[in-house]
C-alpha cells in the first residue's frame, strides 16, 4: 500500500482524525491570534516599530526555548505511576 492511501486510513479513524482535527484548528486559531494582536497593536499605536517588536516578542521564546524543552521532557522518565 502507498504511504498516502496509509496516511488516508489513519486520518478516518475516529480517535486520531478527532486529534488531528483539534490540532488543526487550534494551529490557525494561535494564528489568527498572532494577526489580530499585531493589527491591534499597529491600529492602536500606527507604529510600525511598535507592531515590529510584538512581532519579535511572539516569535523568539518558542524558537529560544522550544529545543530545551523539547531535550528536557524526552529525558523525563515516562512512567511515573
Amino acid at each position: 500500500m502507498n504511504p498516502r492511501a496509509q496516511s488516508f486510513r489513519l486520518l478516518v479513524r475516529r480517535d486520531f482524525g478527532l486529534l488531528w482535527l483539534g490540532e488543526a484548528i487550534s494551529q490557525i486559531g494561535d494564528s489568527l491570534n498572532r494577526v489580530a494582536l499585531l493589527w491591534f497593536v499597529y491600529q492602536t499605536s500606527h507604529s510600525t516599530l511598535r507592531m515590529s517588536f510584538v512581532g519579535v516578542v511572539q516569535t523568539l521564546p518558542p524558537l529560544l526555548l522550544g529545543p530545551l524543552i523539547g531535550v528536557y521532557l524526552d529525558r523525563l522518565r515516562k512512567n511515573r505511576c
